[in-house]
């Protein structure tokens, strides 16, 4: 009777072991089991990356300044601008002319201030009158190129005097340049102004051809 006790007492204990282990185990396994698992959902899960749209964006740039000729200077100068590529590199054809006028409109307004500041009583009577030219044609440069902008975005590309307008608007500078050049001063400021923005506007106009 005795020994019956201590046997079923061993087979309890053995059991509550049994119990003990896999209680232990369990979690363990668990744990093993969503680890095991976890790369393969993140895998799924994760979204696929986009195709790089670089090289859309540089045949974009490229046909755009094919009939500069100063090409270099026109893809260099695209090329430093991010909003620019971004736009080349977009599935809407007209992002690219917008955000390129938009460029030389921030050019015509940044060398119109940057002349209103520069005026002082310090330049000699014959600079300060050709500086207040200059005022005056950035400033009407600005506005026309802004008008062109807002009709092109209006009209949803641009139209058959596109061209000419733009030229026509950014020959303001080119007056202030020559008007520059009558008082012999040299100012690389609005050089690069003047510069910049027909790199610009010759991107547009090319572009749809």
């Amino acid at each position: 009777m005795v020994k019956s006790q201590e046997s079923g007492y061993k087979d309890t204990k053995q059991n509550m072991n049994s119990l003990h282990k896999l209680a232990f185990q369990y979690p363990l396994l668990l744990f093993c089991f969503i680890l095991f698992l976890s790369p393969l959902y993140l895998s799924a899960a994760a979204p696929l990356s986009k195709p790089s749209n670089t090289n859309h964006a540089m045949t974009l740039v490229n046909k755009a300044c094919s009939q500069r000729t100063n090409n270099t200077s026109c893809i260099k100068y695209l090329k430093s601008n991010p909003k620019i590529m971004a736009a080349a590199a977009t599935s809407k054809p007209l992002d690219f002319p917008l955000v390129t006028l938009q460029s030389a409109v921030d050019q015509a307004k940044n060398t119109h201030a940057y002349i209103s500041k520069h005026m002082t009583a310090k330049l000699s009577p014959q600079a300060i009158e050709a500086y207040n030219s200059c005022k005056t044609y950035w400033g009407d440069a600005a506005s026309g190129l802004e008008f062109h902008l807002k009709t092109i975005k209006k009209d949803k590309g641009p139209n058959d005097t596109s061209d000419y307008d733009l030229k026509v608007t950014l020959d303001h500078g080119t007056i202030c340049a020559n008007a520059l050049a009558d008082a012999r001063i040299q100012d690389p400021e609005i050089g690069n102004g003047l510069d910049n923005a027909w790199l610009a506007v010759g991107a547009v106009n090319s572009w749809g051809r």
